[in-house]
């Protein structure tokens, strides 16, 4: 039986009878705090508060919780039993008829954090909140409080131009009570800037696929904007469409095509675009592809770092020599204008022009060709060449010797290397640039090309910025070919019985390379924490494989590829007795934080992380955009920050002094030939490193392969004990092809050399 409360005495009492309620005196008149002065609830005593009626003069309990809460105060409830705050192991009761109202935590709680979402604290009201959620999420008005928060931080948020955050916000609260006042209309708006903005950038497919999302919050009355803005994507592609036409009727496919694009990209179910593509296929047959980006230029050496100009350098370009995958035993290299001979004896090549090429061009063209690329005063004077060029004698019109100084590959100097820009009147690659905008490039065939006989006349390459777009337009029959495959895609590409997915011949090894005019870079030490901050083997398997297995795929220590087999062509250089750094969160952070101070800045608190703010350029693939936030959350792990920036490769050296990395994926493809290139005097991750350019230049002085791939090995070392680069992984990309399409090699060096290949060359397909 527990002790009744006599509540209507309470005043009367003498305070030697009652010494536990002389506290309740002064205490509960205080009670009503200063609201600005709140502290977050978590802090705050929890305990309720019983209001008596007028009866006992309107005094206040200060009680440990009631349970159950809400507690029924109904007169004819039985009595309220409680426990004083300043007793908690003592039990009383008061009868029901003499409470007036029981002030519970969560009321005073809830008016808290109405006062804090009133006043745009959000922050503290989320934390309360969610305190309050932890406490008793069932308590009334607690998800009335909540969906009040989601609101009006969703139109702060959209006030401050966040938009994005306002959605998620509006989101979740549309999930927890669709009809919540004003949520459609805030919705409506919402949506309509979302596909105003995609539309005003010309993101049609993002555009619709977000018309299709805000559908579905209104799945009984589309708001108006949706309606509007599929009438004015319909009317854009119509006047594309209508275009499409005029290009046509005058004979220009190539802008035919593109308009055709644009249409189908702005409404794919517009009525008489399939009947429209195969009449243009018939009379112009085209080859479409989907890349991460398109090149804005292709320059007159392929470039080692970048993907888009190397995949489009064969269209446009006759090389002086092309790297091919050949078989064991059998010459990497062709000489694509005509036939050549090597004379290993006295290192000399005998070159004979195709007769092709036509009898105004002559074997004097040539040799003034090699000749200006070894003069230093050239535009595209190649330094490695001319310590080899010996001299050139022209025995025939038609036929050039070329005498040279020892070298182990000295075709792998003029590889990629193509035809000079002013030239224009000569021979050069199979197709030239038709058309041009900042998502779609498109190549026209050269009628008089001696190319080998494919029917295609136009070559369009279309950017794509999601996967899933991708893979989706590839099953649609809408791309002959994805350029590259993201990796951990693979499988959902595979699965796609429309497409066949094959491997190129040679893979990229991917790096971090350090910009050694910045004072922290310089640094050994710090570059030496940076080694040990990623996680290498996780991102790899994770990130970018999905965890798959996919044979040539692993990390490595060096910029040069991965030697996997006796016979492997590319290997040479690479020392397997190096061992990869392991990932070492501690030991990296210890160093980072001793280079930060040795290279000249302000020495971290030693109880603090490393403040360390870097910038990483990459190339705008798919693959580099997901190791690199990877990357940036490793470091974020050890209190620092990598700011990312998507630069496309051709502009990565021209902006090269205004970032700290930059993650580039290697065509390593000669190592005695490209490591030259890659650590050009010129290059900002090359400055300074005088015993990186003793090696280089004892390397342009061997002669024998042995000596060169003990030189190159030397080299590895002497990169990885510097840490000159940050080796990251070797990769080997994968392109996707659609069933029917013809003449693709098996294992391709780059797409498109069964298009460069000359007549009576074409590569060997797969199973033929």
């Amino acid at each position: 039986m527990l002790p009744y409360f006599p509540v209507w005495q309470a005043r009367f009492l003498a305070p030697r009878k009652w010494p536990w309620f002389l506290p309740l005196l002064g205490l509960f008149a205080s009670l009503a705090y200063a609201e600005e002065d709140a502290p977050p609830l978590r802090l705050q005593e929890v305990f309720d508060v019983i209001v008596l009626n007028a009866e006992s003069d309107h005094e206040e309990l200060k009680v440990e919780p009631l349970d159950p809460r809400p507690a029924d105060i109904d007169p004819r409830a039985k009595p309220l039993e409680f426990s004083l705050f300043e007793e908690p192991d003592v039990r009383y009761s008061v009868a029901t008829r003499h409470v007036a109202r029981v002030d519970y935590f969560e009321g005073r709680a809830l008016e808290q954090i109405a006062r804090e979402i009133e006043a745009e604290q959000f922050d503290r009201a989320y934390d309360n909140l969610r305190f309050l959620q932890e406490q008793n999420a069932d308590f009334p008005g607690v998800t009335g409080a909540l969906h009040r928060y989601l609101y009006a931080r969703s139109e702060h948020e959209q006030a401050a131009g966040q938009w994005e955050r306002a959605w998620v916000l509006l989101d979740e609260l549309h999930a927890r009570n669709p009809d919540y006042e004003s949520l459609q209309q805030a919705l409506a708006a919402l949506g309509d800037h979302f596909v105003r903005e995609e539309i005003t950038a010309e993101r049609f497919a993002s555009a619709r696929r977000l018309m299709e999302r805000f559908a579905e919050y209104f799945p009984e009355t589309p708001p108006k904007f949706l309606q509007a803005r599929r009438d004015g994507l319909r009317e854009l592609a119509r006047t594309a469409l209508k275009t499409c036409l005029q290009e046509k009727a005058g004979d220009r496919p190539a802008m035919a095509y593109a308009a055709l694009d644009r249409a189908r990209d702005i409404w794919p179910e517009l009525p008489r675009l399939a009947a429209i593509q195969e009449e243009l296929q018939a009379a112009t047959p085209r080859l479409k592809v989907g890349v991460n980006w398109v090149a804005p230029r292709t320059g007159g050496v392929a470039s080692l770092w970048d993907a888009a100009a190397r995949r489009t350098f064969p269209l446009v370009h006759r090389p002086l020599f092309r790297l091919r995958a050949a078989a064991p035993g059998e010459p990497r290299y062709e000489f694509p204008w005509g036939n050549w001979e090597q004379n290993a004896g006295e290192s000399a090549w005998l070159l004979r022009l195709g007769p092709t090429l036509g009898p105004s061009f002559t074997t004097a063209d040539l040799a003034a060709r090699l000749l200006m690329l070894g003069h230093p005063r050239h535009a595209e004077f190649l330094p490695a060449w001319s310590s080899v060029l010996r001299d050139i004698e022209a025995t025939n019109p038609r036929e050039l010797r070329v005498r040279l100084y020892p070298h182990p590959v000295p075709e792998a100097l003029l590889r990629d290397v193509a035809w000079s820009a002013d030239a224009a009147s000569l021979p050069n690659g199979p197709f030239r640039l038709a058309h041009r905008t900042p998502s779609q490039v498109t190549f026209s065939r050269e009628t008089s090309h001696d190319a080998n006989g494919s029917s295609y006349l136009l070559v369009t390459e279309q950017a794509y910025g999601e996967e899933h777009d991708l893979l989706s337009d590839m099953r649609a029959g809408q791309l002959d070919l994805a350029a590259r495959v993201p990796l951990r895609n693979l499988r959902s590409f595979r699965l796609a019985t429309e497409i066949e997915v094959r491997r190129y011949a040679y893979p990229r090894v991917h790096i971090l390379l350090p910009n050694l005019g910045k004072a922290s870079m310089r640094n050994r030490t710090f570059r030496r924490g940076l080694a040990y901050a990623f996680d290498r083997e996780a991102i790899l398997s994770r990130d970018l494989l999905a965890g798959q297995s996919v044979a040539g795929c692993a990390r490595t220590t060096g910029p040069f590829p991965i030697d996997e087999s006796f016979d492997d062509p590319l290997g040479y250089a690479y020392d397997p007795q190096v061992s990869p750094r392991p990932y070492d969160p501690r030991l990296a952070w210890t160093l980072l934080r001793v280079g930060w101070k040795q290279s000249g800045h302000d020495s971290p608190d030693a109880e603090e992380r490393v403040p360390i703010t870097l910038s990483l350029a990459h190339p705008p693939t798919f693959t580099a955009r997901t190791a690199c936030v990877a990357l940036a959350e490793y470091f974020e792990l050890l209190g620092g920050k990598l700011v990312l920036h998507a630069v496309p490769p051709e502009e990565m050296l021209a902006a090269a002094r205004n970032y700290d990395l930059f993650y580039v994926e290697l065509a390593m493809w000669e190592p005695v030939a490209d490591i030259q290139r890659l650590f050009d005097r010129s290059h900002p991750w090359s400055e300074g490193n005088a015993y990186l350019w003793q090696n280089l230049r004892e390397l342009e002085e061997i002669a024998a392969w042995d000596a060169a791939r003990n030189k190159l090995q030397a080299i590895h070392r002497l990169v990885h004990e510097e840490v000159l680069v940050i080796p990251l992984w070797q990769l080997v990309d994968h392109f996707a092809i659609r069933r029917g399409i013809t003449g693709v090699p098996a294992r391709p060096v780059a797409l498109y050399e069964h298009l460069a290949a000359r007549r009576g060359t074409a590569p060997r397909e797969e199973g033929r």
